[in-house]
């Protein structure tokens, strides 16, 4: 198509309409702004379709330009805006009759199909010997028919259907038409009419139920049709509208025009720029201009095709995120290992050393309670000896002391040597008695030496208790240390995921809200600034933010945080709409 030259001024709410085909001029926007297409909104019958300029279509609400070569009428100028609303009120007014019309009489035709039903199998088992369980068999019957599809339809809405239920549910109704059919007084053949009448309520029934069912499983989601004027006018893009309906699923007329004029109005802007929508005449860093074009053929509008690399760039960058995040929490559990590692370690040896002390100290008390017993012993021994000599021995001079002084003083000797003698003797047994005092304090020193002994056993005794109970004071540290550090690692992992929550809910919110690349991540830095700052913009530093975010320099960094900070000021609080 050729681009003609647009008018000087237009409103700016005004849009151009389709032309037809064979006729040159496509619709070209007011202002200078090149290849970029601001979304708007096309209506038709409640339903809208995103357009490539402000404004409504033409011939459906508002006013219109219409862009055609001299020779070809314009559009009219303004269409009244009341019109669709009033045909559209009464749209909505005669589909709530039918639904109630049809609500209302299919009851009345089932509650006398039912009725009718009932009766006449009634009869039919009455005749055939049910007996008492006669009035009982059609409830059975007709009951369970629906009881059937009411099951069906509540696994299919459940995502878990189950076909043989409707098709035992469609065997029950050939049986209950054919059980109506044969309760006449004569069989099908000799009266056809008189079965079919009787078979007639139970179809009704049926219809009524299987209605019913389809208006519950299918709802509104019927597709519109494409009006036969269009196919009359232009059938070759009507063909071509047609068949992305069916493809890609698009249930609204208004909706899919909109889309091929979005479309058509984009090439035309990329024309009127660059000369030609192909990637020769434009340039390399406005290709993305372009996915529209190349991505129609998928079912997708302009405005999805231009958000393509938008979101391409944030999934790359949440799948960055989320490796960041990986191996930050698996080198956090490294350091968590090696931490454990180290301190049950510490522990190992600690104990090793105790129980050694422990040893040492037991082993050290024995051995000089046993030296000390076996010294005190021996001392005590040589003493009772050594005493029992020098008593024997003192004795033994006394007594011959005693015997020369006799024999002397009978003999009638010297009586002073014999005097002298006698001090000599008593001399000798008072060195005696001296010597066994000297061997009593001896072993007296030798008991106390033993007692200091056995006092230091006692001590080292005690001093390896202590360190049993330093031990067991240091194991008890060593536990509440671990709790302390368990109960931190749950607290900071429960933050983690707090965060992490936050995070998703706030990237939900900003996907509905349809956020720039730059609006998500002043909303990243706004939340930075709470989790990581203390609400406090300044005391985020920017080489944090330029890691979040990626950026090299440091005046963007300063900017993020000055935009996150005003957005702080403005009330945003994460988790609230975007």
């Amino acid at each position: 198509m050729s681009i003609t030259q647009a008018r000087p001024e237009v409103p700016p709410g005004d849009v151009y309409e389709e032309t037809p085909e064979g006729v040159s001029g496509v619709p070209e926007p007011v202002s200078e702004t090149p290849a970029v297409v601001s979304g708007a909104r096309l209506e038709r019958d409640g339903e809208t379709g995103a357009t490539g300029v402000g404004g409504p279509p033409a011939g459906r609400s508002g006013a219109v330009v219409s862009e055609t070569p001299e020779g070809v009428s314009g559009a009219p100028s303004a269409v009244s805006e009341t019109a669709p609303a009033a045909s559209g009120a009464g749209r909505d007014r005669s589909r709530t009759a039918l639904q109630w019309g049809g609500g209302i009489g299919g009851a009345i035709v089932g509650a006398i199909g039912f009725s009718g039903s009932y009766g006449a199998l009634r009869d039919l088992a009455e005749r055939k010997g049910f007996g008492e369980f006669a009035r009982f068999f059609p409830i059975g019957i007709d009951a369970g028919i629906v009881a059937l599809l009411a099951l069906d339809l509540w696994l299919v809405r459940a995502g878990r259907p189950w076909p043989a239920l409707r098709w035992i549910a469609h065997l029950m109704t050939l049986a209950t038409i054919y059980f109506n059919a044969s309760a006449g007084e004569h069989t099908i053949r000799e009266d056809p009419t008189a079965a079919a009448m009787h078979a007639a309520m139970p179809l009704l029934f049926v219809a009524v139920v299987e209605a019913f069912r389809r208006r519950l499983l299918h709802g509104d989601d019927r597709p519109e049709g494409v009006p036969l004027y269009r196919w009359l006018l232009a059938p070759w893009r009507t063909w071509r509208l047609y068949r992305q309906m069916r493809l890609y699923g698009l249930t609204s007329y208004g909706a899919s025009v909109g889309r091929q004029q979005e479309l058509d109005v984009h090439r035309a802007m990329l024309e009127r720029e660059h000369g030609a929508a192909t990637r020769k005449r434009v340039p390399q860093d406005q290709w993305d201009l372009l996915l529209p074009l190349e991505l129609a053929r998928y079912g997708l509008s302009v405005q999805e095709a231009l958000e393509l690399p938008a979101r391409a760039a944030e999934d790359a960058r949440r799948r960055r995120e989320a490796a960041a995040e990986r191996e930050r929490l698996e080198r956090e559990a490294a350091a968590e290992r090696e931490t454990a590692e180290e301190i049950a370690a510490a522990e190992r040896a600690a104990a090793r050393e105790e129980a050694r002390l422990a040893a040492d100290g037991r082993v050290q008390a024995a051995q000089a309670a046993q030296a000390a017993q076996a010294g005190q012993a021996e001392v005590a021994a040589r003493s009772q000896v050594a005493a029992a000599e020098r008593a024997a021995t003192a004795e033994v001079a006394a007594a011959e002391a005693a015997a020369q002084a006799a024999a002397q003083a009978a003999g009638a000797a010297d009586v002073a040597q014999a005097e002298a003698r006698r001090e000599m003797a008593a001399r000798e047994a008072a060195e005696a008695r001296r010597a066994a005092a000297e061997t009593a304090r001896a072993a007296a020193e030798t008991e106390q030496a033993a007692a200091e002994k056995a006092q230091s056993a006692a001590e080292i005794a005690a001093r390896a208790a202590r360190l049993e109970r330093d031990r067991e004071l240091d194991q008890k540290a060593a536990a509440e240390a671990r709790r302390a550090a368990a109960e931190a690692e749950r607290d900071a992992a429960e933050a983690r995921r707090d965060a992490a929550e936050i995070e998703l809910r706030a990237a939900r919110l900003e996907d509905a809200a349809r956020l720039s690349p730059r609006e998500r991540t002043v909303r990243r830095v706004a939340r930075l600034i709470l989790t990581e700052a203390g609400g406090a913009p300044e005391g985020l530093p920017l080489e944090r933010i330029a890691q979040e975010t990626g950026v090299s320099s440091s005046a963007t960094a300063s900017e993020y945080r000055r935009e996150a900070a005003a957005l702080l000021d403005s009330g945003y609080q994460p988790g609230e709409d975007a």
